[in-house]
């Protein structure tokens, strides 16, 4: 009866490990990008956040990234793909007093604040090289093949006074639209690829403040 347990909890373990190597993860997950709490993938695409996507769908990207004798090549597999977002709370402020309060807030606004770029974190380096350079200059270069430039970047200061009631609570967030750029990338020497990641590019291309408020009991 053990060796039959046994067997039985073996064949469950194998099955969760097959599970979390071919199986993408659900949408949003994990966003795998800090300045976004959701980023919302339209339901009729199969594509998946590069933070939830299986090791074998990691590994198709990468097989299809074109060999070169030197260099850096660069395969995109979306092309600014439109999908929306949710960044963090931007403001949070609750009033419990019966006086109404007026807080002096600023709204800044950057262009890298319109970008994220994430590289997966298991990069894998096939050489005993110093390759910390290569591994670095991944998003300049995804950036040059997808056009984007991030010089001279300008930050944006907007003032404003936020009435809050009395007993109210005032919470302001941040939506908005984007483009989801992904694929996968190698450094070759000597025709060998030293170094290979899978990336992952959200731009900004809207976005819209909104302000709740929610009274106390």
């Amino acid at each position: 009866m053990n060796k039959k347990i046994k067997r039985i909890f073996k064949m469950l373990l194998l099955l969760f490990i097959s599970g979390t190597y071919f199986i993408d993860k659900p949408l949003m997950a994990n966003t795998g990008h800090p300045l976004f709490d959701e980023i919302i993938i339209p339901s009729e695409r199969n594509v998946y956040l590069l933070a939830n996507k299986s090791l074998t769908s990691k590994k198709k990207q990468l097989s299809k990234v074109k060999w070169k004798l030197f260099g850096s090549s660069v395969y995109t597999e979306i092309y600014k793909m439109r999908v929306e977002f949710k960044r963090p709370n931007t403001f949070v402020r609750s009033n419990k007093t019966s006086n109404v309060i007026e807080y002096e807030y600023t709204f800044t606004s950057s262009l890298k604040a319109k970008y994220s770029f994430q590289k997966d974190e298991n990069a894998k380096i096939d050489f005993s090289v110093k390759i910390s350079k290569i591994g670095g200059a991944v998003e300049s270069e995804v950036n040059r093949v997808l056009g984007l430039s991030l010089e001279g970047d300008i930050t944006q200061e907007l003032n404003y006074t936020i009435t809050i009631s009395p007993y109210t609570k005032v919470t302001i967030y941040s939506t908005g639209e984007a483009y989801l750029s992904q694929g996968a990338m190698k450094y070759y020497f000597l025709g060998v690829p030293i170094y290979s990641t899978n990336w992952e590019q959200i731009e900004v291309i809207a976005e819209y403040y909104e302000l709740y408020e929610e009274k106390y009991k």
